[in-house]
């Protein structure tokens, strides 16, 4: 899979957090995919819409959870809720950022 540029901080919750700018919506199901195929994720939930925030379904798996969403500042973003869901993200997506 092609990455698009990402980013990788520390969220207001303490959590770790991967963005995705400049990605679009086929990037985005892309990603679902590769996260579904190779480490068994699934959406939970429906998605929330408003001008500027979307809330996506989380991503949920093997004692994972991850918010998912779009913004006008970050992009698509995934953010960890627990330490399970840091180590997660360390893992696999915020490597060589």
């Amino acid at each position: 899979m092609l990455w698009p540029k990402k980013d990788v901080i520390v969220a207001a919750n303490g959590r770790l957090m991967v963005s995705w700018p400049d990605a679009d919506q086929t990037f985005y199901a892309r990603l679902l995919d590769w996260l579904r195929l190779n480490y068994g994720l699934r959406e939970s939930g429906e998605a929330v819409a408003s001008f500027e925030v979307v809330i996506l379904p989380d991503l949920v798996g093997e004692g994972v959870r991850l918010e998912a969403g779009w913004d006008i500042w970050c992009g698509y973003h995934l953010l960890a809720t627990d330490e399970a869901g840091d180590d997660f993200l360390r893992r696999t997506l915020a490597r060589d950022a």
